[in-house]
């Protein structure tokens, strides 16, 4: 079957694969981020019980191939900029995936304890995989987030982040 829309996943627990038409297997465990893009091909099959986190786009270009990237290793960490007068230590984002036309990307992202106001240019859904997080909404509603929590963030929301301990999360924005 060929892909409709861009899909990628990270594993949470267990093995999945990817089986390629001709016979090219991406397997991909607890960690890993699975790229399959618009007009990609294959078979996927669960090698043990799999839970994942996914995101699809319906953008209309299409993307090669499937591809694993490995969660754990061989991320091109960049700093991310700060706002003025932000003193707390940088964080770090690992961009995993880019559709061509910059509406659709994933990746992940890190940093130590914060705290600050967020209103994202962009729509965010995010997986937390370390880290505890409270987000404070200006009508006084409070969010705490921790591992394997889902945070959505809808372009234009305000709120004030304030990470308790080191956070790792994965995200995608469109």
């Amino acid at each position: 079957m060929t892909r409709p829309f861009h899909e990628v996943s990270i594993i949470i627990e267990g093995v999945a694969e990817v089986v390629d038409p001709d016979g090219t297997v991406h397997r991909a465990g607890p960690g890993d981020v699975l790229v399959t893009p618009r007009g990609s091909s294959g078979t996927w099959r669960c090698v043990t019980h799999v839970k994942k986190f996914w995101a699809i786009c319906e953008t209309e270009e299409e993307a090669p191939g499937t591809w694993v990237v490995a969660g754990n290793s061989g991320l091109d960490w960049q700093e991310v900029p700060r706002p003025e007068g932000d003193t707390a230590p940088p964080g770090e984002e690992a961009v995993v995936w880019r559709s061509a036309d910059g509406v659709f990307a994933c990746g992940f992202w890190r940093r130590g304890p914060e705290e600050g106001n967020m209103r994202p240019p962009y729509h965010e859904v995010a997986y937390v995989l370390d880290g505890q997080v409270r987000v404070t909404e200006p009508n006084g509603s409070v969010h705490d987030v921790g591992p394997g929590d889902t945070l959505i963030t809808p372009e234009g929301s305000e709120a004030v982040w304030k990470s308790v301990s080191p956070v790792r999360k994965f995200w995608v924005i469109y």
